[in-house]
């Protein structure tokens, strides 16, 4: 097994953009479901694409190299701790009685 740093790096900045892409798509999915006739089907639907798309792109540069699919992996869910972080900093503070 070789130790290729430029292939890790691209694996990880890979699933950063691919976890960007990702979520950001579910995030406008949900915005708009109130505007949608089938809201169920439009959330399969996005959810196909979106997934279909990260793992395409996991397959392609990561190829059979299961370092580099990790790296892809990690720099995915650095992503979505990233926005889980976000989007409960955004949360209003409830006062305690």
């Amino acid at each position: 097994m070789n130790f290729d740093p430029a292939a890790l790096a691209t694996g990880l900045v890979t699933g950063i953009v691919c976890g960007a892409l990702y979520f950001g798509g579910l995030w406008l999915t949900v915005r708009r479901l109130p505007d949608f006739k089938r809201p169920g089907l439009m959330m399969t639907l996005s959810f196909i694409v979106r997934a279909g798309l990260t793992l395409a792109a996991f397959a392609l540069v990561a190829g059979n190299s299961a370092t580099v699919f990790a790296a892809c992996l990690l720099g995915f869910l650095v992503v979505r701790q990233v926005g889980v972080h976000r989007a409960k900093a955004a949360q209003p503070v409830k006062e305690r009685k």
